[in-house]
């Protein structure tokens, strides 16, 4: 079974996680880009929505980027407990 991450960049709401930008800016790409890697380094598949083809190529890129251990453990240590995105047909009632 492979997990699919669903809205992997909180429509956008992802540059908004201020842990995220120091480490995009270490490996000179952005936050989308960490979050994208991060996701696929634990196995998952993201499936970011685009609705440009720069979105598509800069979504793309995040396959080159391979975080470090000690930059996985700092995004594995957020805490966020709260849902960012809540779209009717997958919202769950509890």
């Amino acid at each position: 079974m492979i997990l699919v991450a669903y809205s992997p960049l909180v429509r956008g709401k992802v540059t908004e996680i201020s842990e995220l930008q120091p480490i995009a800016e270490k490996y000179n790409c952005s936050v989308h880009q960490v979050s994208l890697a991060w996701i696929m380094h634990h196995g998952a598949v993201p499936i970011p929505k685009a609705t440009s083809e720069n979105h598509i190529r800069n979504n793309f890129k995040a396959i080159n980027v391979k975080l470090a251990d000690d930059d996985i453990k700092v995004i594995d240590s957020i805490e966020k407990q709260k849902r960012m995105v809540n779209p009717p047909i997958v919202k769950p009632k509890w």
